[in-house]
């Protein structure tokens, strides 16, 4: 992820968004990082849609989470269908993009996915 705004002390390193794709095919016996296998952690995302599960700094909170698109209404669509249009905004833009707007200890800073 790139931090544009952000100074080298806002206690951010980096964000890893990861999404498991239960469809594709693994060895037998290997487990996804984050218990992303975990039947438990799965009903809740299925329940409760995309979440925050694992954050490593302390005082960073998330405050929006927004994304951008080429084809901005058909993600949207899909965004809908899930149950997450209310809570993730979506953005036409020429690149796929994650922005994230978080609020630490240092200040607020907005992270931004690599193209």
């Amino acid at each position: 992820m790139s931090v544009p705004d952000a100074p080298p002390t806002a206690g951010v390193d980096h964000l890893v968004v990861l999404a498991a794709d239960l469809a594709s095919a693994r060895p037998a016996g290997a487990r996804r990082w984050f218990d992303m296998d975990d039947p438990a952690l799965q009903a809740q995302v299925a329940r409760h849609g995309p979440q925050l599960i694992h954050c490593a700094a302390s005082g960073v909170h998330l405050q929006s989470l927004a994304l951008e698109h080429p084809q901005a209404a058909t993600l949207r669509a899909a965004c809908a269908a899930i149950g997450v249009a209310h809570c993730v905004p979506v953005r036409a833009a020429q690149t796929p993009q994650l922005v994230a707007r978080l609020s630490t200890s240092h200040g607020d800073t907005t992270l931004t996915s690599n193209a």
